[in-house]
């Protein structure tokens, strides 16, 4: 008797968290435009119907995808200081959103927290007010990191609008970034033209560390700033 078929074998159940890792699988190749629930039922082998039993809309997966992603954020106390500690939080959080592009598109509407979305809060906010910082000031610190590291990943290629053909020495660059700031004419824009090899990539491996560096150091500053006010 002949091994059974792929069709004989008898499919894992359908539940909530096959439904998500499914879904993450298919923005993770395709993109978040990809995400439809006939996709999602191909990809787990069932009706389109079967997934409504888990999950009511497209909305609600949505922000269970991203609270499964906030969960692989490495949220792990270490003996550093406060400083080392938000950065290597935020580097993980950064890693984590590198690993799943789609997902910080998500945040471009209305979400909502999930438990694994409390957790990264909660240990955010704690290192800041174990650090000193004010009810207000922690919030706005949280902010702070939250949003850039969410807009670093949320914005898209930057490419120079092209220039009319037959326009000079623009309209005959190469179309790599890098090419078309270096052809740009000095006399006009002088800083660009000599930046030029610094243009090249909006999110360039050093870029985001750069940003975190300066964002932390200011944290640092108001916080000495707080301390100096309240003595």
């Amino acid at each position: 008797m002949g091994e059974p078929s792929d069709d004989d074998r008898e499919r894992p159940p359908i539940t909530r968290r096959r439904i998500v890792e499914a879904a993450l699988r298919l923005v993770d190749e395709h993109g978040l435009s990809a995400l439809t629930f006939r996709r999602l039922a191909t990809e787990l082998g069932a009706s389109p119907m079967s997934a409504y039993a888990h999950v009511r809309n497209k909305d609600e997966l949505l922000d269970l995808m991203l609270d499964h992603v906030l969960g692989e954020i490495d949220l792990r106390p270490t003996a550093s200081d406060w400083v080392a500690q938000l950065r290597a939080m935020f580097r993980s959080y950064h890693k984590v959103l590198l690993a799943h592009p789609g997902i910080a598109r998500i945040y471009s509407d209305s979400v909502k927290i999930g438990p694994n979305g409390l957790r990264a809060i909660e240990r955010t906010m704690a290192v800041l007010r174990e650090a000193g910082f004010s009810p207000a000031s922690a919030a706005n610190a949280f902010f702070a990191l939250f949003t850039y590291t969410i807009g670093f990943h949320q914005i898209g290629r930057v490419n120079p609008l092209e220039p009319p053909s037959g326009g000079g020495r623009g309209a005959r660059a190469s179309r790599a970034v890098t090419t078309y700031f270096s052809a740009l004419p000095p006399t006009e824009v002088p800083t660009v033209v000599a930046l030029a090899p610094y243009f090249s990539g909006t999110k360039g491996r050093r870029r985001y560390e750069f940003g975190l560096d300066v964002l932390l150091a200011g944290l640092e500053a108001k916080m000495s700033a707080e301390a100096q006010g309240a003595s």
